[in-house]
């Protein structure tokens, strides 16, 4: 029996999406949401396993210097600039994803990923090299490791990560966008410009192209199953000056999408 798209929530935002973020096991997605006319940013954890939001509307202090570094299944870490004119140089610190509480912080610590409550990151020195460590969040011990053994750390909690699927990014100087954009044009009757998307997944195809609208791009999401059945025809957005990356995903069996920048959609494959 051949899949179908059943809808599964869509959640409204009073601003601009401007990031999302997973766990490693995709138990949670995150949200950073800013309101570029206010100065203000907030935070949503949308629960994946439950299909719906766990939380939202969470701030700190520090309302605009503040973003989303990396995600656990139990923390979610943050960073904020110490100076916004030297993005390198930041502040960190971990949240329960549960209460919402501070667990950790440092001023030091650069964080590049957190995996099974475990920080790995770098400390710079007096000459800006690069001393590796790791940190338990259980006990907050700290261990220095080698450049050589933290880059295969950080490359098998990538490879873990076997829950979640992205698309093939095709720009229009590529073979493969000649060949979806040749499907659309005849399965739509549409004109596909500068890039698309395209992956497929339990016996469906999804594609996200581009057409002109009003001198602008519009961008489309097309989902057919192997029998060329439409299953969603939704448009993401317009009036756009170039094409975007990550316009959607696989997640444990969940199409997710933003629409028109502040609407996060799910679908149940």
């Amino acid at each position: 029996m051949l899949k179908k798209l059943n809808h599964v929530s869509t959640t409204s935002f009073s601003a601009k999406i401007w990031n999302m973020l997973t766990d490693h096991d995709a138990h949670y997605l995150y949200l950073e949401i800013r309101d570029e006319e206010e100065h203000q940013v907030s935070f949503a954890a949308y629960a994946l396993s439950q299909q719906k939001l766990l939380w939202r509307n969470l701030s700190f202090e520090e309302n605009w210097w503040i973003g989303m570094q990396a995600a656990d299944k139990d923390v979610l870490v943050f960073h904020t600039y110490e100076d916004s004119d030297n993005p390198e140089k930041k502040a960190h610190f971990a949240i329960d994803i549960r209460s919402q509480q501070p667990v950790w912080s440092s001023a030091l610590l650069q964080v590049l990923d957190v995996h099974d409550q475990v920080i790995y990151g770098y400390e710079l020195n007096a000459d800006d090299k690069k001393a590796y460590k790791y940190l338990s969040l259980k006990d907050h011990a700290e261990n220095t490791i080698d450049e050589k053994e933290i880059s295969i750390a950080l490359q098998n909690i990538s490879v873990e990560n076997k829950y979640i699927r992205h698309p093939f990014h095709y720009t229009e100087e590529e073979a493969y966008f000649a060949t979806v954009r040749t499907f659309v044009q005849t399965y739509m009757n549409l004109q596909v410009y500068k890039g698309c998307e395209y992956l497929e997944h339990a016996d469906l195809i999804f594609i996200s192209y581009y057409i002109q609208e009003s001198s602008a791009l519009a961008n489309y999401l097309l989902v057919i199953d192997q029998n060329g059945t439409l299953q969603l025809h939704e448009k993401l957005d317009d009036q756009l000056s170039q094409i975007g990356i990550g316009t959607f995903m696989i997640i444990r069996d969940q199409l997710i999408f933003i629409k028109r920048k502040r609407e996060l959609v799910s679908y149940a494959i």
